[in-house]
């Protein structure tokens, strides 16, 4: 089959069987309250899952480069990714699908190295979406379909992504996809987004599966966190108990010496102590040194809901252990010397913050300072 032939059947198949997805009714209509997307200079935060209508043990939390929000501009969606250059098939008329995409993109990805793929980006706050599922349409086109599965992607903290593999007149694709959340509610005012990828190949799924690897790491970015099993290996060790609610573990440093207008990465390792009914905001302070003027104590800092509000404390469970990255941007007219870092936690709506306990339960100061970092030249 020729290229343009290749072409041509999956564009039929990505935009045939419409009635099957008109007829199902909505699951559930209405709206929770929204949270807004966390958005920092260089990455949104989505709540990724491999079923639209309903949380599966899969759900992850994703960071990306690039707005895929319904609110967004999937127009803006580069056609240069890396190595990869694509070009919007012609066809793109989602009313032919059975619902409202009121953004959406359709694009052909090339690379020197001989790969191609499909890339599908739908935006939409209609919730016939999820019912329409690649695996209907393809199913729905008379592609011989495997058995769906749920695949694990080595991309930043994980990314889950349902799966299979078609095949029609000597023509095989590996079809994966995933829907996008901007907050926790998975709310319909707010949209959602589906992410899929289509990679042809001959006999090696294997390869088709790098294929896929090696574009979606251009699509997401480094995770923001990671909720882990059991306390990692850690450079520094602290367990500093903030009034028996949470306990700093202790945290990694990037490096102890950085120079100015560099970027300085913590990681810190939570466990929770206690249910907590309040959402606390975690602040990463690096101080200039006392005896100064209180109104320019800190030099930089970055202070937030865990995980940019997609998982607030009051949702942590007791015992489990929550990691996190926090990146402080050191100023280019930082003065040379000594800083000391402060970690610890405040309830935004009185700016209390939490006050961490001796061994024997009594309060000792409210912030955790962790090994000084030395700014020079």
């Amino acid at each position: 089959m020729s290229s343009r032939s290749r072409r041509l059947v999956i564009v039929a198949t990505l935009l045939a069987v419409a009635a099957l997805a008109t007829w199902l009714p909505p699951l559930w209509e209405g709206g929770l309250p929204t949270n807004a997307v966390a958005v920092s200079p260089d990455r949104y935060l989505f709540i990724a899952d491999t079923y639209g209508y309903a949380q599966t043990p899969d759900q992850s939390i994703v960071a990306s480069p690039y707005d895929l929000r319904l609110r967004g501009s999937l127009a803006t969606f580069p056609r240069q990714l890396g190595d990869w250059h694509g070009q919007d098939v012609a066809s793109n008329d989602t009313a032919l699908l059975g619902f409202r995409a009121e953004q959406h993109i359709f694009r052909d990805y090339h690379r020197g190295s001989g790969g191609a793929l499909w890339l599908r980006l739908l935006a939409s706050s209609d919730w016939k979406l999820f019912y329409h599922t690649p695996l209907i349409c393809y199913q729905g086109s008379g592609w011989q379909v495997e058995p769906e599965a749920t695949y694990s992607l080595p991309i930043g903290e994980g990314l889950h992504m349902r799966g299979f593999v078609a095949r029609l007149n000597g023509v095989s694709h590996l079809v994966l996809y995933t829907f996008l959340w901007p907050s926790r509610y998975r709310d319909m005012n707010e949209g959602a987004t589906m992410v899929e990828l289509a990679v042809p190949f001959s006999d090696d799924r294997e390869a088709a599966f790098r294929e896929a690897s090696d574009f979606l790491r251009l699509l997401f970015a480094d995770g923001p966190g990671q909720v882990l099993p059991s306390p990692p290996a850690m450079q520094h060790t602290v367990r500093a108990n903030l009034e028996n609610k949470v306990m700093l573990l202790g945290y990694d440093l990037d490096r102890t010496f950085i120079k100015r207008g560099e970027k300085l990465r913590i990681a810190l390792y939570w466990q929770t102590l206690a249910e907590m009914a309040d959402d606390y905001t975690i602040f990463v302070h690096l101080l200039n040194p006392a005896g100064g003027d209180p109104k320019t104590r800190v030099l930089t800092q970055q202070d937030a809901q865990p995980y940019g509000g997609l998982y607030p404390t009051s949702r942590w469970k007791v015992g489990e252990i929550i990691k996190e990255v926090y990146e402080l941007s050191i100023p280019r007219d930082a003065a040379a010397g000594n800083r000391d870092l402060e970690v610890g936690m405040y309830l935004p709506s009185t700016q209390r913050r939490l006050g961490v306990m001796d061994a024997a339960g009594r309060p000792m100061s409210d912030s955790v300072v962790l090994s000084p970092v030395r700014i020079g030249e």
